[in-house]
């Protein structure tokens, strides 16, 4: 449709055309009801295309998310399928490693064990050696230093020490014992009182040489004096005997090999009545 300066800028087509045809000409004619129909309709058509691209976006997307979280969570688990296949393998590892290093400690430990075993067996037995040469006070002592050491470490030395009460022969304390024996006794608590009485002899208590009518009451109270000393020294004696027997001496050294060692009386004594040897 042409607007009017159109129109009036064409003149030679306007002529012959009476001025109410111009205006009729130049009014805007209505959209026919038809046109109007299809219009709405083609709007509509567009708007339902519109909603069902949409509808399709958000059905398509709907359907790719879970689609990704599946793969995500398959993803997922493969690793930690592969991570715990990881663990277990250093898990393994881990403990045969630490088993081989117990292993090696134990058998580090056993040959320092070894070493120190055979250190103080050589020790002994040269110190036994000599004592059963010389047997002078020196070897005396260090025998019994290496008893000491055996009995302080016995575990370590893999050696068995074998001790017996302490047994006094009725002869042995009639004749006096070894200062350390009677070191020993004073010890657990025999006083030497006891030690004196159980010393006496029934020869001290002197008789007539000769009874007479004179003296035979004398000669009477001295064999009654002579029982009594006879039985006083017998009690001290089995007194002495009996306590001696609460005393532990040192007997026999027995090594692994089954190697026996009897350990002079006099050496097992001095030890035990020794401070060196009990302290440490």
């Amino acid at each position: 449709m042409r607007s009017l300066s159109t129109i009036s800028s064409e003149p030679q087509q306007t002529a012959g055309i009476s001025a109410p045809e111009l205006a009729i000409q130049a009014t805007p004619q209505p959209v026919p009801r038809r046109s109007r129909g299809f219009i709405w309709t083609a709007l509509w058509t567009l708007a339902g295309a519109i909603a069902g691209v949409g509808l399709g976006a958000g059905v398509l997307e709907g359907t790719l998310l879970p689609a990704r979280d599946t793969s995500d969570t398959m993803r997922l688990g493969v690793q930690v399928t592969e991570l715990m296949g990881r663990v277990e393998a250093l898990t393994r590892d881990l403990q045969s490693k630490e088993s081989e290093a117990a292993l090696q400690r134990d058998a580090l430990a056993a040959s320092r064990t070894d070493a120190r075993a055979a250190s103080l067996k050589a020790d002994f037995l040269g110190s036994f050696l000599a004592h059963e040469r010389a047997r002078t006070e020196a070897s005396r002592k260090a025998l019994a230093g290496s008893i000491c050491s055996l009995l302080k470490q016995a575990q370590a030395a893999r050696v068995a020490i074998i001790s017996t009460p302490l047994k006094l022969k009725e002869e042995q304390i009639r004749a006096g014992m070894q200062p350390d024996a009677e070191a020993l006794l004073a010890q657990s608590g025999v006083d030497r009182g006891l030690l004196m009485r159980a010393r006496q002899t029934p020869a001290e208590v002197i008789l007539p040489a000769q009874i007479t009518p004179f003296n035979v009451l004398q000669a009477q109270r001295a064999a009654q004096e002579r029982r009594r000393v006879e039985r006083a020294a017998r009690d001290a004696i089995a007194d002495v005997q009996r306590r001696a027997l609460s005393i532990a001496i040192v007997q026999t050294v027995r090594f692994p090999d089954g190697n026996e060692h009897r350990i002079p009386e006099d050496v097992a004594l001095w030890m035990h009545a020794s401070t060196e040897c009990r302290s440490g």
